[in-house]
């Protein structure tokens, strides 16, 4: 059972659900895990589907964040100027999100040995040098880097005085992290699971390339996202009830003609129409007249 409601304010930790004479169930994301505080947002369009235990929540937690399920550290790489590295990250794709060090060796410019500074993939300091720095070009199996033809390759800040400091190859070492990819998951039934705190996704669970543009009315058929007739007409219904909100009697009339148009067409022996396409067909006629 899928039901969608509109909170009526943000939760605070656990929060339960009454539906009809169901009782008080609690809403779980993540198959058994507790809401945290404001995981469900005042006035957010909530979509849960009930296990026989518990309301599993649908929508996305609006405290979650972009988990990445994969990451690669490689091992120190000594710079070498004009040189060019290939490192095999073991990702399942191409890493969406790269970060690249230099790694101490050596005590200098008040850098103590193991003491790491990010630096840009294109690192270039100074205007009158050229060739500095590093480019790191990822692709599904590994980080391609090229180092700058320059013989310093890296200028740093002194860790103390702020001054440029030369960092020589033999010098400092450079770490790159790659950090996967966003994973995204649907059940058995192809409804969006959303992200997940661990690599483990829930028991039963499926991965796709990319999340729908509506988890709510959207689920995964085949090698696609596509938008539920059933669950279209939950957002058929609201926004004919924004329309008539002043108006009871139109909004009543437009279930009887809805419901009438139905009955006609199975008597013709036609396909039966949704909420949707009927209250799209009406706004299509309507801008004719």
């Amino acid at each position: 059972m899928v039901v969608n409601f509109k909170a009526n304010t943000a939760n605070t930790g656990a929060a339960t659900l009454n539906v009809n004479s169901l009782g008080a169930k609690t809403i779980k994301k993540n198959q058994g895990d507790d809401l945290v505080d404001n995981d469900i947002k005042a006035n957010q369009i909530v979509a849960v589907i009930y296990d026989g235990t518990n309301f599993q929540l649908l929508s996305p937690p609006s405290t979650g964040s972009i988990v990445f399920t994969e990451s690669f550290t490689s091992a120190d790489q000594t710079i070498t100027a004009a040189g060019s590295l290939t490192l095999a990250h073991g990702l399942s794709a191409t890493p969406t999100l790269i970060k690249t060090y230099l790694k101490c060796t050596t005590a200098q410019h008040n850098y103590s040995v193991n003491d790491e500074v990010e630096v840009e993939a294109v690192h270039v300091t100074r205007a009158s040098n050229f060739g500095m720095g590093a480019s790191v070009v990822p692709d599904g199996t590994n980080l391609n880097i090229r180092f700058g033809a320059h013989n310093n390759v890296f200028d740093v800040l002194d860790k103390t005085s702020g001054a440029i400091g030369n960092i020589h190859s033999i010098k400092l070492e450079i770490q790159d992290k790659g950090l996967g990819m966003t994973k995204y998951f649907v059940d058995a039934d192809g409804k969006y699971l959303g992200g997940f705190d661990g690599a483990v996704p829930p028991a039963g669970a499926t991965e796709v390339p990319s999340p729908p543009d509506n988890a709510e009315f959207e689920t995964w058929v085949g090698a696609q996202w596509v938008e539920d007739p059933a669950r279209a007409d939950i957002e058929a219904d609201r926004d004919i009830d924004a329309t008539f909100a002043d108006n009871r009697t139109a909004r009543l009339l437009f279930e009887i003609n809805f419901d009438q148009e139905n009955r006609l067409r199975a008597l013709e022996g036609l396909a039966i129409v949704t909420k949707a396409q009927y209250r799209d067909a009406l706004v299509a006629k309507l801008k004719t007249l």
